[in-house]
């Protein structure tokens, strides 16, 4: 059974607002800072298995 596409939708945009959260001060911070981009790996990881459950939750419905 998939998730509704809306449930993969909303944890996309948690997603992304983490890495803007965690990336506000920078690429320099970002690429200086392993804690900054220990704080970003994970978020960039689930988006990207939001993003294919959405891809498989909207070929299903066709």
């Amino acid at each position: 059974m998939t998730k509704d596409p809306r449930v993969y939708l909303a944890h996309i945009l948690e997603c992304v607002q983490k890495i803007e959260r965690f990336t506000a001060d920078g690429k320099g911070r970002f690429l200086r800072d392993a804690m900054v981009q220990d704080a970003v790996l994970p978020p960039l990881d689930q988006l990207e298995r939001e993003l294919a459950g959405v891809e498989d939750a909207a070929g299903q419905e066709q």
